[in-house]
């Protein structure tokens, strides 16, 4: 039993997770997530998007993470920041943001949005199209000076070693939030699993970094949020945007094609496929100096 307690041991289950949930090449990546650009932009955009958001937002404001209008100038460095929706809520609050993104496109999201934010919201986001997994921290001077350190939902976070330079860039906060079980759109998980696996993306959940974190003598504050809302798509669309997340995670042939235009056109109904969408995530704060976070 006093293995569980070894962060050792659950680097190596982490590891070991990743090697079975990745087949797709860190540029081949990048390029699937400019191709989701618009549609990522547009899901987060929905009312139950905007929810999650001011959810996650209050969370950070009740253990004193973030304030409404912090006296000092402080910092947060957004780790996969997409289209931004986090590092305008940020900047709004008086913070100045690193905004990373590995995707040009995401990027892209980003500054057509500062484009309608008030010139001083602007001046406080820094856009850069800079990939996490190969950033020098200290070339960039990143070391020890943010106040929080942000990634949400981002595999950027999701191993041990990019989450430890998530750490170093932080002086006091780091949030990282992941999947807690499986996602629930049926389509999506139906065919992952029937192509690579029931295992398809396991190092992609909160199990593996909060029990690091415990076992290397942080104190995590976990909470849960449920999201879904009802999707309907033209079946022509949905069979469109079901590739394009399957090709997240694997190569997407002939054979796999057809599966995906039997399964639409099995379920669809009027022309539409109808399914529910969404997940469990489970958001984490710690403090980098070990120390508990409590409620304000």
């Amino acid at each position: 039993m006093s293995e569980i307690f070894d962060p050792q041991f659950w680097e190596d289950k982490w590891k070991k997770a990743a090697r079975l949930g990745e087949k797709r090449s860190n540029k081949e990546k990048i390029e699937k997530w400019n191709e989701r650009a618009d549609n990522f932009n547009i899901n987060v955009s929905t009312p139950s998007g905007q929810v999650r958001i001011q959810e996650t937002i209050k969370f950070l404001e009740e253990y004193g993470a973030l304030e409404k209008a912090p006296e000092a100038t402080k910092y947060i460095l957004d780790i996969g920041c997409g289209p931004g929706h986090y590092a305008i809520e940020f900047a709004r609050r008086g913070y100045r943001v690193y905004a990373l993104d590995p995707a040009e496109k995401m990027i892209e999201k980003l500054k057509e949005k500062m484009s309608q934010e008030r010139a001083e919201v602007c001046e406080r986001i820094t856009p850069m199209v800079e990939d996490w997994l190969e950033l020098d921290i200290y070339e960039q001077g990143f070391s020890k000076i943010f106040d929080l350190v942000f990634s949400s939902m981002s595999p950027a976070t999701q191993d041990v070693n990019n989450l430890k330079k998530a750490i170093e860039c932080s002086k006091k906060y780091c949030y990282i939030s992941a999947f807690a079980g499986s996602p629930f759109r049926k389509s999506i998980t139906t065919l992952l699993e029937r192509h690579l696996g029931e295992e398809k993306t396991l190092h992609l959940d909160i199990f593996y970094p909060l029990n690091w974190l415990y076992s290397s003598g942080y104190k995590p504050v976990l909470c849960f949020n449920d999201w879904n809302r009802l999707h309907r798509q033209p079946k022509e669309e949905a069979k469109a945007e079901i590739k394009k997340m399957l090709e997240m995670f694997i190569e997407v042939d002939e054979k796999i094609d057809k599966d995906i235009e039997e399964y639409v056109e099995t379920h669809e109904e009027e022309g539409y496929l109808t399914e529910e969408k969404g997940a469990t995530s489970g958001m984490i704060l710690f403090d980098v100096n070990g120390e508990c976070c409590n409620l304000v």
